[in-house]
């Protein structure tokens, strides 16, 4: 398992399953000042060639900003492009209120 961690109190960590799901947990806060890091995260898990599906575990994740909700959906967006399946898992709190708000948990949230 990969370790990232940035500036602004958010932690992502990575799991890779044989099997080319790749799922990326992201802890802390999504804010201006880190969404950034998020994004690239996702871009480059879609970058490699044997991710088959990613998953974006929101399960840790305290606060998201508007900054951070692009990076989902910019994630959302590059993953149709690469005909990648992607989504949101366990979003909790305060971060499902702004996703439901704005009418993305379903769009965004993972078959199971």
């Amino acid at each position: 398992m990969e370790h990232h961690s940035h500036p602004g109190h958010v932690v992502v960590h990575r799991h890779s399953a044989g099997d080319g799901e790749v799922t990326l947990t992201v802890s802390g806060e999504v804010n201006i000042n880190n969404a950034h890091h998020v994004r690239s995260e996702i871009s480059n898990v879609l970058g490699e060639s044997r991710t088959q599906q990613l998953i974006v575990d929101l399960a840790h994740l305290g606060y998201i900003d508007s900054t951070g909700v692009t990076a989902l959906i910019t994630g959302f967006n590059l993953a149709q492009k690469r005909c990648v399946p992607f989504g949101i898992a366990n979003p909790r709190g305060p971060v499902l209120r702004v996703l439901t708000v704005l009418g993305l948990t379903e769009a965004l949230t993972a078959s199971p």
